[in-house]
């Protein structure tokens, strides 16, 4: 909506924020719903998740091993990801024009650069259904509604 119809995106992000919380929970309950029709257990069978990854050696370093290296898959990936998009938005072209889509768009659009805003919001949005998939299965191995309290929106 920001991208195409050029609405606020404060506006835009807190309908967006609501809707997933509604949406969430909804989604939920109907699971629920469905588990009670075919068992009496509505909760999730325990164990599911992932356990942490610790890489040999490494994590037997006083104080930093624990921390560093014996964590979940999705961490070590995290780091990564986080390296090479730095890399990619300050040492290739794409990152150039992803930059100044943001800082200056109408210039972009000046020149002939026709790379759309929402390929980028995508990828934005998916960085952040994996932290919501990370704190939801990984760390607490359970989905609860309102699970976050509202820590996202800050």
């Amino acid at each position: 909506a920001t991208v195409w119809g050029s609405a606020d995106q404060i506006v835009a992000g807190t309908a967006m924020d609501l809707l997933g919380v509604g949406l969430s929970g909804l989604i939920w309950k109907m699971y629920q719903n469905w588990r009670e029709n075919l068992s009496s257990s509505t909760a999730l069978p325990h164990g599911i998740g992932f356990s942490p990854v610790a890489i040999p050696l490494l994590h037997e370093i006083p104080y930093l091993g624990p921390v560093l290296f014996d964590q979940y898959m999705l961490w070590y990936f995290t780091i990564g990801l986080c390296v090479l998009v730095w890399w990619m938005l300050h040492r290739t072209r794409l990152g150039l024009i992803i930059r100044s889509l943001g800082d200056a768009s109408e210039a972009c659009y000046a020149t002939d650069v026709r790379m759309g805003r929402s390929i980028c919001l995508l990828f934005a949005g998916a960085c952040s259904g994996a932290a919501g998939a990370y704190l939801s299965i990984m760390q607490t191995h359970v989905f609860a509604t309102d699970m976050t309290g509202g820590e996202g929106f800050v």
